[in-house]
């Protein structure tokens, strides 16, 4: 029993972890400098506090609802075609019509 157990256990791969909790703080990091940086730059731009307010009830709003359904279309596509490829393409090409 001993010896199964040893055969099904699996390394951790301690470089790829860091770096990829590297890459999550980051990205954390990012969005709580740009959550705090944008009503001080609308403000500047003479727009009222509201906008700024606004732009993130509507941004987090759309998260709460695209996210999980992307996520649900991303893996009905894995399950069916074996590829997640065709949205993320999609999804690239919308991110640049829409910047």
């Amino acid at each position: 029993m001993e010896k199964q157990e040893e055969e099904l256990s699996v390394e951790v791969l301690w470089l790829q972890v860091w770096g990829l909790a590297g890459l999550q703080g980051a990205i954390a990091l990012t969005w709580l400098i740009y959550s705090v940086y944008l009503p001080k730059l609308l403000t500047e731009f003479n727009f009222p506090t509201l906008v700024a307010t606004a732009i993130f009830v509507v941004e987090n709003g759309l998260a709460v609802v695209l996210e999980p359904l992307m996520g649900g279309l991303s893996d009905r596509d894995k399950q069916q075609f074996g590829s997640r490829f065709p949205l993320i393409a999609a999804g690239i090409v919308l991110a640049s019509i829409f910047s």
